[in-house]
């Protein structure tokens, strides 16, 4: 069975658009950002989520093959700096919880607040054959992305900026993705919403490349 993905552009997303409105605020020192959403309507989150990342990660291996998909994750909340949380920290949690993300190449870091608690943010490299678990990390995670980078760069750095999962809240995540030319991932899809998929945000040039 064919899965009809339903496909919106835009070129500016710091004008009115019917992608995602940054409301006049104008990122990376005025070069604009465009963003495109990958949907499918009507079918189950999971299987929606999968059908489009399927899609795009076999898009961007054709189309950017000089770029390599790394899915983050963050702590969604502040732990307590317990001897389980720090034997456990990011991945270990995950799998504790019967999340298993396939892959060799991956990292963590972890960050302590002034209360002494702990919260974590990590990277992997994904593919193809991820594919069901990411979909299920993206629906069950709040602070998860896909960050498509460059191969020649780490993304250690992006470990250090942090995130919330809220896009609105993690402009300056969007920024250091953008500024290495990658682009950012996040799911759309709520509750008993009918549309689910993923929206991408990154300059103009390389949202183009997935839409050709």
């Amino acid at each position: 069975m064919t899965t009809n993905i339903q496909v919106e552009c835009a070129p500016d997303l710091s004008e009115e658009n019917s992608v995602m409105n940054f409301g006049g605020v104008r990122l990376l020192s005025g070069n604009p950002l465009a963003g495109a959403t990958w949907l499918v309507v009507g079918s189950a989150p999971v299987e929606a989520l999968r059908s489009v990342l399927r899609f795009l990660l076999r898009k961007i291996s054709r189309s950017l093959p000089a770029h390599n998909c790394w899915l983050l994750i963050g702590s969604s909340t502040w732990q307590p700096k317990s001897r389980l949380v720090i034997h456990h920290q990011l991945w270990g949690a995950l799998n504790a919880r019967g999340l298993e993300i396939p892959g060799d190449n991956r990292m963590e870091r972890a960050e302590e607040s002034p209360e002494g608690k702990l919260r974590f943010f990590g990277a992997v490299q994904i593919s193809e054959f991820s594919i069901d678990a990411v979909a299920k990390a993206l629906l069950e995670e709040l602070c998860a992305y896909i960050a498509v980078l460059p191969d020649d760069f780490s993304p250690r750095g992006i470990l250090e900026i942090g995130w919330s999962g809220r896009f609105f809240e993690d402009l300056p995540l969007l920024e250091g993705v953008s500024e290495v030319d990658g682009l950012l991932l996040k799911r759309i899809g709520e509750f008993d919403d009918q549309e689910w998929g993923l929206i991408a945000v990154a300059r103009p040039p390389l949202v183009n490349t997935l839409l050709s």
